[in-house]
């Protein structure tokens, strides 16, 4: 989780799926997450649920001026999967921007991700 912004905005069909599949427990009704609070459990309830899940990587892509990346991977389905996101600057110390060691990471943290899937898998 070191490499999201303490306020990271986190969109994805998944997350509306996770909210109706848990009795509103995971996730929220329109897909938005905000801040890593919010992520952890979603991921958790995610991993827990998809034992088999397994990721294929495919092309790290640049996106607009500004910070902008794509990364396209398969599921385990088969499935095509697009995660957009936006890195904004380094942590500053003491923001909870660290590495496992418990030091300052002073790399960019993603701030914004966007999920778009081949179909809802």
């Amino acid at each position: 989780m070191s490499h999201y912004s303490p306020g990271v905005v986190f969109e994805s069909p998944r997350v509306a799926a996770a909210y109706s599949s848990t009795g509103c427990q995971v996730g929220s009704p329109d897909g938005v997450l905000v801040g890593v609070d919010s992520l952890r459990p979603y991921f958790a309830q995610g991993i827990a649920a998809l034992p088999a899940l397994q990721l294929t990587w495919g092309k790290l892509l640049q996106g607009p001026p500004g910070g902008w990346y794509a990364l396209e991977y398969t599921r385990e389905t088969g499935a095509t999967v697009i995660e957009s996101f936006l890195l904004g600057p380094p942590a500053a110390k003491g923001d909870g921007g660290q590495d496992l060691q418990g030091t300052s990471s002073r790399r960019p943290l993603i701030t914004h991700v966007r999920v778009f899937y081949e179909s809802v898998c």
